[in-house]
C-alpha cells in the first residue's frame, strides 16, 4: 500500500545527523506495517522488538516465539516479531538494570548475526519501556551503522511506569545530552483521501488530484465524488481500506466464473442468509440521524441481487473492523489511563456521534457533570491520539495557538470511518453504492455534516501536520467551522455539504477579519475568485 508517510521516514532516517525516527499516532493508523515494510524493502537485515505486553499474553504469542528462537541462527533477513515477548521483555530488563543504555544493542548484536552496514532496529510501542524511550538519542548518536526508528501509540507512558521515566532520566542525565534534539518526530494519520485513491487502484486519478489545479476537479468531479462517498464509510484505517481492495480483487477475479451459475449460487446462499439491503420508497422519520431502513426484496430486480448482496457483505466487513478498532481503544483506555477516570473516558467516547462538529459539552454527557471532573480524561484521549481537540480561538489571528480558549473545544475521532461506524451503528448498512443518495436525504442532512466536518477536520490535520482551531463571533451567531495556519496567515474554511452556497458566516467573518484568502467547502464546482477559493469538499486536501 502506498503512503507518503514512507518517504518522509526514509529522508529522516537519512538525514546527515543520523537520528532515530519515532512515529506517533493512534493504534490503527498503520504504524507497525509501515516500519516493516521500510525494513523489508530497503535493509539487509533488521530486528523487530515490541515493548507491548499488555495485549499480547496469548498462547500463540509465546508458540511464535519458540519458533522464532529455534530460527534465529539463520543470518539472513532475521526478524524478532512484536509478538515475541520473550526478546521485548529481555530489553526492557537489561534497559532498566544497565548503567550503560548501549548494552541493549551489543546484546541485540550478540544475539542476532545482523549485519550492522545497512541494518535496522525497530522498537514498537516504546512508550511502554521508559528507558529505551529517554536512551532514544544515545543509541542513535553512537551507532551511525545501524538505524532505529519507534512507534508510540500514547504521548506518555502508562501511570504504572511514569515512576520510571523520572528514575530513567535521572539515571542517565550526564551521559544524555538533550536526548530530544537527537530523535526525529512524525506524526502518522490514516490515509488521506488522495492516498485511499491511490490504493483503490486509481494511479491516474490520484497523479491529476497532485496537480492541485480547480479545472481539474472539475472536470473529474463525478470520479472524485464516487471515491469521496466511499471515503466517508470506509475510512482510512489501512486495515479497512485493504479489506475493501481485497474485496474488489476478489470480485475481479469471479468475473471469469460463468455469469449463469455464479449468480444462482450466490441467490440460493441469499436464501438462507441476511437479506439484501434496499431502501424504502419511505422517506425515513427525519427526527431520526439513525434511520432502521427495513429491507423489501420485492423493490430490487433480480439483476440487481447479487451486486447488492456482494456490497452489504463487504460493508458488513468492515463495520466489523471499525468496531473492533473502537473496542481496542477501550480496552487501551482501561489498561493504560488511571482507573477513576475510565468510566468518564467510556462515557466521552460514547458521546463523540452526538457531540462531532459541535463545541464538547460534559452536560449532555450528565447533566451534574462539572468540566473539571471530566477534563483529565479529555486530555487522556489526545495525549493517547484517539481524539483531536480543536480549540475555539479568541481572535483569528497567527498563531493560532496564541489566541486558544482551553475551556471552548470540539473533538473529533482519528478517522471518518469510525464515525460513520458509531453513527450507523444502531441503524442501516447501506451498501456502498447508496451511501451518495442517502446522505443528500433531509433526514441525514446533520449525519451528513457531521462526516463533512470530521472530513475536513482529518485532511487538514493530516496534510498540514497543523492543529486547525475553530472561530466563534461574539454574539454567538457566526462560527468557522476551520481556521488553519498557512505560513503566517490564518485561513477560514467554512463547511457546508447540504444547503444554500452564500454564506453568511463567512461573511460575518470577513467583514470582521479581512483575511488575504478564504474558502468554501460546498458540493459545488471549483472555482478561484480573488481572496475566495470554493471548493467541493473533497478537494480540501489541495490547500496543502
Amino acid at each position: 500500500m502506498f503512503r507518503v508517510a514512507i518517504e518522509e521516514v526514509r529522508k529522516k532516517l537519512k538525514h546527515e545527523s543520523h537520528r532515530p525516527v519515532v512515529i506517533r499516532g493512534a493504534k490503527g493508523t498503520g504504524k507497525t506495517w509501515l516500519m516493516e515494510y521500510i525494513a523489508e524493502k530497503y535493509y539487509d537485515d533488521y530486528i523487530y522488538v515490541s515493548f507491548d505486553y499488555s495485549m499480547q499474553n496469548s498462547m500463540q504469542n509465546l508458540m511464535d516465539a519458540d519458533m522464532f528462537a529455534e530460527s534465529a541462527s539463520d543470518s539472513n533477513v532475521v526478524l524478532a516479531h512484536a509478538k515475541d515477548q520473550f526478546i521485548g521483555k529481555m530489553l526492557e530488563n537489561i534497559f532498566e538494570t544497565a548503567s550503560d543504555p548501549q548494552v541493549v544493542i551489543d546484546a541485540l548484536l550478540n544475539r542476532y548475526a545482523i549485519k550492522p552496514k545497512n541494518s535496522l532496529i525497530i522498537f514498537d510501542e516504546i512508550q511502554d519501556c521508559p528507558e529505551a524511550l529517554v536512551a532514544l538519542g544515545y543509541l542513535g548518536a553512537n551507532n551511525p551503522n545501524i538505524d532505529i526508528i519507534a512507534a508510540s501509540s500514547f504521548a506518555e507512558a502508562p501511570p504504572s511506569r511514569r515512576a520510571r521515566l523520572e528514575d530513567a532520566m535521572k539515571k542517565w542525565d550526564e551521559m544524555i545530552t538533550e536526548p530530544a534534539s537527537l530523535v526525529a518526530v512524525m506524526d502518522l494519520y490514516p490515509l488521506t483521501f488522495d492516498e485511499f485513491i491511490h490504493a483503490l487502484g486509481d494511479d491516474e486519478l490520484y497523479e491529476l488530484f497532485q496537480q492541485k489545479k480547480t479545472e481539474i476537479l472539475n472536470a473529474h468531479k463525478d470520479q472524485f465524488e464516487d471515491y469521496y462517498y466511499k471515503y466517508l464509510t470506509i475510512g482510512g484505517m489501512p486495515e479497512c481500506v485493504l479489506a475493501y481492495v481485497e474485496s474488489q480483487i476478489v470480485d475481479t477475479a469471479n468475473q471469469t466464473v460463468n455469469n449463469e451459475s455464479r449468480t444462482t449460487y450466490a441467490e440460493s446462499q441469499a436464501a438462507n442468509s441476511a437479506p439484501d439491503i434496499v431502501i424504502s420508497s419511505q422517506p425515513p422519520l427525519a427526527s431520526d440521524t439513525k434511520q432502521n431502513l427495513s429491507p423489501h426484496r420485492n423493490d430490487v430486480n433480480s439483476s440487481n441481487k447479487l451486486e447488492h448482496i456482494r456490497d452489504k457483505n463487504v460493508i458488513d466487513t468492515i463495520l466489523s473492523i471499525q468496531k473492533r478498532i473502537l473496542t481496542q481503544y477501550e480496552i487501551e483506555a482501561k489498561l493504560r489511563s488511571e482507573k477513576k477516570y475510565t468510566k468518564k473516558i467510556d462515557a466521552i467516547l460514547s458521546s463523540l456521534p452526538e457531540q462531532t462538529g459541535q463545541k464538547f459539552m460534559v452536560g449532555r454527557i450528565d447533566s451534574k457533570a462539572r468540566i473539571r471532573e471530566y477534563q483529565p480524561a479529555i486530555d487522556w484521549l489526545s495525549g493517547a491520539y484517539f481524539t483531536y481537540k480543536i480549540n475555539r480561538v479568541t481572535e483569528a489571528k497567527s498563531p493560532l495557538k496564541s489566541y486558544e480558549d482551553p475551556k471552548a473545544y470540539k473533538l473529533f475521532l482519528p478517522d471518518v470511518g469510525l464515525l460513520s461506524c458509531l453513527l450507523l451503528e444502531d441503524g442501516a448498512h447501506p451498501t456502498l453504492d447508496f451511501i451518495k443518495t442517502l446522505y443528500k436525504m433531509d433526514s441525514w442532512q446533520e449525519t451528513y455534516l457531521k462526516l463533512a466536518q470530521q472530513f475536513v477536520v482529518q485532511q487538514v490535520i493530516s496534510k498540514s501536520k497543523l492543529r486547525p482551531a475553530y472561530w466563534l463571533s461574539k454574539t454567538g451567531k457566526a462560527t468557522i467551522d476551520v481556521l488553519v495556519d498557512i505560513g503566517t496567515e490564518v485561513v477560514p474554511i467554512d463547511i457546508n455539504p447540504t444547503g444554500n452556497t452564500k454564506s453568511k458566516k463567512l461573511d460575518v467573518y470577513i467583514q470582521k477579519n479581512n483575511p488575504r484568502l478564504a474558502m468554501k467547502a460546498y458540493n459545488q464546482d471549483a472555482k478561484l475568485e480573488a481572496g475566495l477559493v470554493e471548493l467541493p469538499i473533497f478537494g480540501v486536501g489541495i490547500l496543502s
